[in-house]
Formats: C-alpha cells, sequence, structure tokens
C-alpha cells in the first residue's frame, strides 16, 4: 500500500468499437462511476460465480478492492 491506497496492477484489452459503444450507454444508464470500476465488478462476478473456492481464499484475508461484503 502506497499513501493509504493499495496497489493495482493494469491491464490492457482491446474490444470491439460495438463493445465499447455498448460499455459506454451502460455506464450513462447505471451507477458505475466508470469503466474500470465496471470491468472489476465483472471480472469479480465471474471469478465468484465459476471458481468460489479461488474468490473465497482471496477476499478471505482482506478486502482487496476496497468495497464491503465481498
Amino acid at each position: 500500500m502506497q499513501n493509504g491506497r493499495k496497489e493495482r496492477d493494469q491491464i490492457v484489452v482491446r474490444v470491439p468499437s460495438r463493445l465499447t459503444d455498448l460499455i459506454d450507454q451502460y455506464l450513462e444508464r447505471d451507477a458505475y462511476m466508470d469503466t474500470s470500476e465496471l470491468v472489476r465488478n465483472v471480472l469479480r462476478e465471474r471469478i465468484r460465480e465459476d471458481a468460489p473456492e479461488l474468490y473465497r481464499g482471496i477476499f478471505r484475508e482482506g478486502n482487496e478492492d476496497g468495497r464491503s461484503g465481498d
């Protein structure tokens, strides 16, 4: 942790422009602040559903992403 903030790795993903348009439209109508928050939540949910034992192992030690209840 630096300056009270958790360090994060950066992942670069290329997506088709139609998907980018869809994401932008979704962000306009939902409560997500930005694309990064949306992607983190989608990945978290997918792992929680597909590999709950891995998810519990990571988030048991502390709330890695700063959100409560995960």
